[in-house]
């Protein structure tokens, strides 16, 4: 039996796959190590082997696609 906060986790995880569908897996793992587990630029470059530049730039990119996603 699982919790109600649990499964209200688990939702907004399932509503935010849907969203981020058709955006490149880059973009996509920055995204969630980001503003799913909270992880920090410089950890996010470090696991994905870019540069912190690189990290904001898949994070806007990110954020673009969700907006649009939203929007339409």
């Amino acid at each position: 039996h699982l919790s109600i906060r649990r499964q209200r986790q688990m939702c907004i995880r399932d509503r935010i796959s849907a969203i981020l569908d058709g955006l490149a897996e880059r973009p996509r793992q920055a995204f969630l190590l980001h503003y799913l587990d909270g992880e920090t630029h410089a950890a996010i470059a470090a696991t994905l082997g870019v540069s912190d530049r690189m990290v904001r730039k898949y994070l806007v990119a990110a954020l673009v696609h969700c907006h649009e996603q939203v929007q339409a």
